[in-house]
């Protein structure tokens, strides 16, 4: 990774990087920030940025699962979509920043894993079991139009994402009445029947419903011209392989009471929207049903590509020693070599190899469930949020980064914190290193950490 085309011009600006017109709607800033401004911390931080990057892109599926010459390709892939590399110190710290075409790079992303080629080769067909609502009730046409949604979902998620779908997946009389048949919980046997029939060497079966809740006396919600609520009842899905002959995995599509917008839904649990008084309840069940969709088809994705790749052979450890892995410091990847000097996926120059065997022995507190925290910031631009949060991932007591985005006035990242002093305290101290604790207020309320800077 030749960092000359940065250089020392790349300190004010990287000139002749522009983004294409189509991307400019799309571009999302990704840094890094590191100790010096030598070649080698160049190199580390442009990584950092990168893995950054294909986390957000990955984050229904896993970075973590991909291994060997597999990362290399990934990584490599994304280099030269970075626009507008820039360089600079501050305070006696570097801090790297490209812009990057999230569109752009969701193709390439596509390309490196080969989707259509590995682990989505074999056709998919899914199939929801036709009793799929309940709530107030609704005519024949409008319930089979929430199956209809929740399909719709399933194959625009497989689709944009290059997975394949039986092509019987169209026949819907004969899918839905296959899925009666089927039952609640299909034998290995049905299920062989079923990928037989309809040409699909993966069967994705799901039983359960979307479910409408109305609200019962006074409430905040009513108050506010909110009739009831939609949710997932006992959605579960299980993915079957013909060619082996076994169910891959089981998933629940679950819904949150606490999560009430769409971009609240994650693979833990969904979001609950309300519905208005005056909305229709069919169309917000259909377009509830849609994203529950989306949802089975990325469970679906999951199962496969961590079954995929759990299935490639790992990387020898060769070079002897007996010492435990290193982490990447530029992608994080888990290095078992000794012999190496350089990472093999994103070639940052990796910390010296230590004997001792066994490994990973570095004493730190493994997080519990108490130790995961919102950190919820109010009043900052959107450089001040990545400043602050690179200021905080140089305490290692802070680990397990997700970055959430806007959550109404918030904006929002998730992540574990195992340190000695009060949390509130280390966020203070971080704030101050990086010159944006002034008119900032810290405050703690269960795991929620609001950090509001007055205007």
């Amino acid at each position: 990774m030749n960092f000359k085309t940065i250089g020392a011009a790349a300190l004010i600006a990287s000139a002749g990087l522009c983004a294409p017109a189509f991307a400019q709607q799309d571009e999302r800033s990704w840094s890094a920030s590191v100790k010096s401004g030598a070649d080698g911390d160049k190199t580390i931080a442009r990584a950092q940025a990168v893995t950054k990057c294909l986390e957000f892109i990955l984050a229904d599926w896993s970075f973590s699962a991909i291994r060997g010459e597999s990362r290399k390709k990934l990584m490599h892939s994304m280099f030269d979509v970075l626009r507008k590399e820039r360089f600079t110190e501050r305070r006696g710290k570097w801090r790297y920043s490209a812009k990057v075409s999230m569109s752009e790079a969701r193709n390439r992303v596509l390309d490196a894993l080969q989707v259509q080629d590995t682990f989505g080769a074999d056709k998919i067909i899914v199939v929801v079991h036709p009793e799929c609502y309940k709530g107030p009730s609704m005519d024949k046409d409008d319930v089979q139009a929430v199956w209809d949604q929740i399909r719709t979902g399933v194959s625009d998620y497989l689709n944009s994402h290059r997975f394949r779908e039986s092509p019987n997946t169209g026949q819907k009389q004969q899918v839905m009445k296959a899925a009666l048949e089927l039952g609640a919980s299909p034998s290995n046997q049905q299920m062989h029947q079923f990928s037989q029939a309809f040409q699909a060497p993966i069967v994705v079966s799901v039983r359960g419903k979307v479910r409408y809740e109305p609200l019962k006396g006074p409430s905040a919600q009513a108050s506010m011209g909110k009739a009831g609520y939609l949710r997932t009842q006992g959605i579960v899905g299980q993915v079957y392989d013909r060619n082996t002959d076994t169910i891959l995995g089981r998933f629940t599509i679950k819904s949150s009471k606490d999560k009430t917008e769409l971009n609240e839904s994650n693979t833990d649990s969904i979001y609950q929207p309300y519905v208005d008084k005056n909305e229709s309840l069919s169309e917000a069940t259909e377009k509830y049903a849609m994203h529950v969709g989306k949802y089975i088809a990325v469970h679906t994705c999951k199962r496969l590509f961590d079954r995929f790749y759990a299935m490639q052979p790992q990387p020898s450890a060769g070079g002897g020693g007996g010492g435990g892995p290193r982490d990447c410091p530029g992608c994080g990847d888990k290095i078992v070599d000794n012999s190496l000097k350089a990472c093999p996926a994103c070639e940052s120059d990796l910390p010296a190899a230590t004997g001792g065997g066994g490994g990973g022995g570095s004493g730190k507190k493994v997080p519990t469930a108490r130790d995961y925290y919102q950190l919820r910031f109010k009043g900052f631009g959107d450089d001040d949020v990545e400043t602050a949060i690179e200021a905080l991932q140089e305490n290692k007591d802070f680990s397990k980064w997700k970055d959430v985005g806007a959550v109404k006035i918030f904006y929002v990242y998730k992540c574990a914190y195992v340190g000695d002093t009060m949390i509130s305290s280390a966020i203070k101290d971080a704030l101050k290193d990086a010159d944006l604790y002034d008119g900032c207020k810290v405050s703690k309320t269960g795991n929620n950490i609001n950090i509001i800077k007055k205007k």
